[in-house]
C-alpha cells in the first residue's frame, strides 16, 4: 500500500449492489495475522495477471469483474496463503455482472457493477485454516474496517497484506481512508467489518488519492 488514500468498494446486499473502483495492492500494510483471513485467496489469471478474492461457498469465490476482461476462455488458478506453491483449486466458470462494461473499466462509471463470481472445479474442503466469509447486509459507514490482498507490495514480500481503514459514503460508493492503499493484485480483495464481507476492492485514483 502507498500513503494516505480513499478506497471505493463494490458494496453488495441481497437485493442491491453499490459501485466503486480500485488500483491493484496493499503497500506498507501489515502481513496478515496467521489464519486471520481463512477465506482470502489469490487468483492467478492465465499467466499474466492476478487478483484477490474471498471464498463465500464451497464452490464460489467473489472478486472483481475487471479482473476478467479477456474475450477468450481464461485459466484461473486459486491459491491460498497456507500453500502458495500449490493451487487450492481451479476455476471452472467466471460470472461477471451482466451490466459491467469492460470498455470503461478502471473508472468510477464501471465501479458500480465491478463484481464477479468464480466457480471452482472441485468442492473446497473447509478446515481449520480454510473457511468462507459471511456476507454483510448493512451499510458500514462511519466504521473501522480492514482490507487485504495479494497485490504487488514491498520487495521480497510473499504473504498477503492487510491494513485498517475508516469507511465512509461517497456518492453511491463505499469509500475508505487510511495510511496505506491497494496496489496491483489487490483488486477483488475484501473490505471486512466484524468478520463479515461488506465490500470488494476495485480501483485507485492517483490524482485525487482515492480508492474506489
Amino acid at each position: 500500500m502507498y500513503s494516505t488514500y480513499s478506497v471505493y468498494f463494490v458494496f453488495f446486499f441481497i437485493t442491491q449492489t453499490f459501485s466503486y473502483t480500485v488500483v491493484d495492492r496493499v503497500y506498507n500494510g501489515q502481513a496478515v495475522r496467521p489464519h486471520s483471513y481463512k477465506y482470502l485467496v489469490k487468483l492467478a489469471i492465465d499467466t499474466a495477471s492476478s487478483c484477490s478474492g474471498s471464498i463465500i461457498h464451497n464452490f464460489w469465490i467473489i472478486s472483481a469483474s475487471h479482473c476478467f476482461t479477456h474475450d477468450n476462455l481464461m485459466k484461473v488458478s486459486v491459491f491460498h496463503h497456507t500453500n502458495l506453491n500449490k493451487p487450492l483449486d481451479q476455476g471452472s466458470l467466471v460470472v461477471t455482472h451482466p451490466s459491467y462494461d469492460k470498455r470503461i473499466s478502471n473508472n468510477k462509471e464501471s465501479a458500480y457493477y465491478d463484481i464477479a463470481l468464480v466457480k471452482t472445479v472441485d468442492y473446497i474442503q473447509f478446515n481449520e485454516y480454510v473457511q468462507p466469509i459471511a456476507l454483510g447486509y448493512w451499510e458500514p459507514f462511519d466504521q473501522q474496517g480492514n482490507i487485504a490482498g495479494y497485490g504487488l507490495t514491498e520487495p521480497n514480500m510473499t504473504v498477503p497484506r492487510e491494513t485498517n481503514v475508516r469507511i465512509y459514503k461517497c456518492s453511491r460508493l463505499i469509500c475508505t481512508k487510511g495510511t496505506t492503499r491497494p496496489a496491483g493484485g489487490d483488486s477483488g480483495g475484501p473490505l471486512v467489518v466484524s468478520d463479515m464481507l461488506v465490500g470488494i476492492i476495485c480501483g485507485y485514483d492517483t490524482i485525487i488519492k482515492e480508492t474506489y
